[in-house]
């Protein structure tokens, strides 16, 4: 069964950023914590666990930044009760600042769905709008995305990786980061 919904992706910037991204030009992240707002009608699972692969194919604006986040997690809106642009605006209500006008949004009338959040803002969020922490639901390596185990967000111990023979070893961030 194919998930439908919209989602928050967090990613942290441990240094400043300076990124190319389409036709938005060159922009500039200063260190941060960053929430990104986005709908998946097509495939909640599908599309989450692209989103937090550190190898893909760059497709979308938020594909440049999710490649070289420190950290990336998400939290998902399972049907239609949280629409997208619902998100962005409530981000804003809750203090987070629009980061790069025209980000993410080209098929709406939103400014941005590009946040700086700061402390305390995505849980906030998370806690009012009644969002889940995203799980991967397409198995193990070799099954479907394995992107989660490698990517693990926001938490310092060692991470859970699939190698190319899918044999499953523990890494740490450093060793993740350097490609080992």
């Amino acid at each position: 069964m194919i998930r439908k919904g919209t989602y928050i992706l967090r990613m942290g910037f441990d240094e400043d950023l300076e990124v190319a991204v389409g036709s938005l030009g060159t922009c500039r992240l200063p260190a941060g914590d960053y929430c990104y707002v986005g709908s998946a009608m097509g495939g909640l699972d599908q599309r989450i666990s692209r989103h937090m692969a550190p190898d893909k194919r760059l497709r979308w604006h938020i594909d440049r930044l999710t490649t070289v986040a420190d950290r990336v997690e998400a939290f998902e809106s399972e049907g239609s009760v949280n629409p997208e642009c619902s998100l962005a605006a409530a981000l804003l209500r809750l203090g987070a600042v629009p980061s790069v006008k025209g980000f993410g949004c080209s098929d709406c009338g939103c400014r941005t769905h590009l946040f700086m959040v700061g402390e305390g803002i995505l849980e906030e969020a998370v806690r009012t709008l009644g969002l889940k922490r995203f799980q991967d639901r397409q198995g193990l390596p070799g099954e479907g995305s394995s992107a989660l185990l490698e990517h693990n967000p926001y938490n310092t111990s060692p991470y859970l990786h699939a190698d190319r023979s899918h044999t499953l070893k523990w890494r740490t961030l450093n060793e993740i980061q350097r490609g080992r």
